[in-house]
């Protein structure tokens, strides 16, 4: 799930920001950062344990692994149809079972609520998971500087 979820986000902005020269950046969790133009015209591959980003003429390639990998976001001049770098904020695995990584909101506070309203989680995203193993299965709510998303547990 965790692949189709980079997938689907990479997309979208790489289809939304054709028009415009940009940067891929993936940055891993010692700080080092990759970047990929879009002159490049690469693909990402999805694996069960990361992906594969390949230029188009195939003179550059580059493997991460997701436990490897910060954040993903994009450099342009202006921003993406609206989207500034700092939005993208990845919820993975989703759906999930036991832990949920947040990713592109490190060290921001992070809430979860439960769909009847009440708070359930706490604290400041370290990018690290969080255990989710003990709520029970359904919809909840992720409340992080203003935004919301959801994710399900299984």
């Amino acid at each position: 799930m965790k692949k189709l979820i980079l997938f689907a986000v990479a997309s979208i902005l790489f289809i939304g920001a054709s028009a415009q020269n940009y940067t891929m950046v993936v940055q891993k969790t010692d700080g080092t950062e990759y970047f990929w133009s879009y002159d490049l015209n690469p693909t990402i591959t999805f694996y069960d344990e990361g992906f594969k980003i390949t230029s188009l003429d195939n003179s550059s390639d580059a493997v991460y692994n997701f436990t490897d990998v910060a954040k993903i976001y994009f450099k342009t001049a202006s921003s993406l149809n609206g989207i500034e770098q700092n939005d993208v904020v990845i919820l993975y695995p989703n759906p999930t079972t036991s832990s949920l990584r947040i990713v592109g909101a490190e060290n921001q506070r992070t809430e979860i609520f439960s769909m009847d309203g009440r708070m359930i989680y706490s604290g400041i995203n370290n990018g690290k998971d969080i255990n989710v193993s003990n709520f029970e299965k359904g919809v909840y709510a992720v409340r992080i500087n203003g935004k919301t998303l959801k994710f399900s547990k299984l």
